[in-house]
């Protein structure tokens, strides 16, 4: 199993350092350095990056040198797309440049708490033309479940439409925990679709944290019990929110001999 590290665990305090400069450019760059140096120090061979600014679509391409150095290290990097609503075409830019950056994983929030899409048919149009988008550029476009905190794509009968349609999925454990869902029946429902899985936990009902492994409802054991039984190749990424975190969930698994 590939198992690599999201960016997330500086994201907040880059968020921080972003209200106080112009050069966005350079802290983008900080931003991955930070998370290559974690990732190459404590040996994992694959980051998933985020594109946390809301102008990353005019940040990537001139960049796409400069990071496709950083990353040269690792034998995959994945791309979560802006958490908050960005317009088709300027994500589009997003995608031409993280093709060129050699990224094959792309992770997409179908619906937002920022912007909710006004009909289903306008959700469905925009989630479409990605999936096309990505498709014809030889990418794939992981629609990601979704927290409670947003109102839709939270159970697996949701993702169906857009799964025959030629999207693929990215599972998030700790969003299916807090749905109150097992997220083993997810991998029953589309085991050769899932590319990308964000390994975190949480508690049922309650907000998305990011908590680590061994810590909420999530039982990671018997996940991972599935994983080997389906022969997952896929991505499987620390989603969590600090440099302790991953190294505790890390440890769990060593210890727990599942990696």
């Amino acid at each position: 199993m590939k198992l690599g590290v999201s960016s997330v665990i500086y994201e907040s305090e880059f968020i921080d350092l972003a209200k106080k400069t112009k050069e966005l450019d350079k802290l983008y760059l900080s931003y991955v350095d930070a998370t290559v140096n974690f990732a190459l120090k404590h040996e994992f061979k694959i980051i998933e990056l985020s594109g946390f600014l809301s102008n990353i679509s005019e940040i990537l391409p001139p960049l796409v040198n400069d990071i496709r150095k950083k990353i040269e290290p690792f034998d995959e990097v994945s791309f979560h797309i802006p958490i908050k609503f960005r317009p088709v075409e300027e994500t589009k830019v997003s995608i031409r440049a993280l093709k060129e950056l050699g990224v094959r994983v792309i992770v997409y929030h179908p619906d937002y708490m920022s912007y909710p899409f006004k009909t289903e048919g306008e959700r469905k149009k925009n989630i479409l033309e990605l999936v096309s988008f990505c498709k014809k550029n030889g990418l794939m476009l992981c629609l990601e479940n979704l927290p409670l905190e947003v109102k839709n794509f939270h159970r697996p009968e949701e993702f169906d439409f857009y799964i025959r349609k030629g999207a693929f999925f990215t599972l998030d454990t700790g969003h299916a925990v807090i749905c109150g869902l097992d997220p083993v029946s997810f991998l029953d429902r589309f085991s050769d679709k899932v590319k990308n899985i964000h390994l975190q936990s949480g508690f049922r009902g309650k907000p998305d944290e990011h908590y680590s492994l061994g810590n909420g409802d999530f039982n990671y054991m018997n996940f991972f019990k599935k994983l080997k039984e389906i022969d997952y190749d896929g991505l499987l990424i620390l989603e969590l929110l600090s440099e302790k975190t991953v190294l505790g969930s890390l440890n769990r698994l060593k210890k727990s001999r599942l990696i």
